[in-house]
């Protein structure tokens, strides 16, 4: 267990209006407080216990009810794990159209630039010469782009956040944190998009010219 901490009846009835948003107005008409005091019970993170706790402190002849998160949480996990198998297959397709994308533009800059490449082909310029400039060009359009989406999922995440807290402490600031891994990750495969897109561009459009 890591802490316990006591909800009154008071507390336990501002936080339910604060829940409700725009429809507070559905409590105007109580008389009475109807919550009842509580006990908020904290487990460690990845501890077992929570089933054999909860039918302890529901034999308990002062506890009228136990609520627990953990149907919740399970929910959540099975969300989670679709999720990520559909943002993985997401990323995938994402990843290769950022591939055929910097390629396709790759060759249409060689094809802008065929004059000045075949003015460096005959003066001998070297294959890695003419090739790693468009490549590098290719990175740096890929990277302005991860940092626009990181920037837009950020967002996206800050709007979606909850003013406060759900029910049994579920916390949506926490649970749509933006980590910050995550520009780093998508920096990283943007190198990779543009570097290998940016090569097979060039590598097509460069290969019947004898530059490599």
């Amino acid at each position: 267990m890591d802490q316990v901490r006591l909800v009154g009846r008071d507390e336990a009835l501002a936080r339910f209006r604060q829940q409700l948003g725009p429809h507070q107005g559905l409590l105007e008409g109580l008389e009475d407080n109807p919550l009842p005091n509580a006990l908020e019970v904290f487990l460690v993170p990845g501890s077992q216990e929570g089933p054999q706790l909860a039918e302890e402190l529901a034999k308990n002849p002062g506890v009228a009810q136990v609520v627990s998160s953990r149907p919740w949480l399970h929910r959540l996990e099975r969300s989670a794990a679709t999720l990520a198998a559909v943002a993985v297959a997401l990323g995938f397709l994402l990843f290769m159209g950022v591939v055929l994308l910097a390629a396709n533009t790759v060759r249409l800059a060689v094809y802008a630039r065929r004059e000045y490449l075949e003015v460096l082909d005959l003066v001998g310029a070297t294959a890695s010469y003419v090739r790693w400039p468009f490549v590098l060009e290719a990175v740096m359009q890929a990277l302005m782009a991860a940092g626009l989406a990181s920037l837009l999922v950020w967002g996206l995440l800050k709007v979606l956040e909850a003013p406060a807290e759900l029910p049994l402490g579920l916390d949506l600031s926490q649970l749509l944190g933006f980590p910050w891994q995550v520009p780093i990750a998508l920096a990283g495969l943007a190198v990779l998009a543009g570097v290998v897109g940016g090569l097979w561009g060039v590598g097509r459009v460069l290969r019947p010219q004898g530059a490599g």
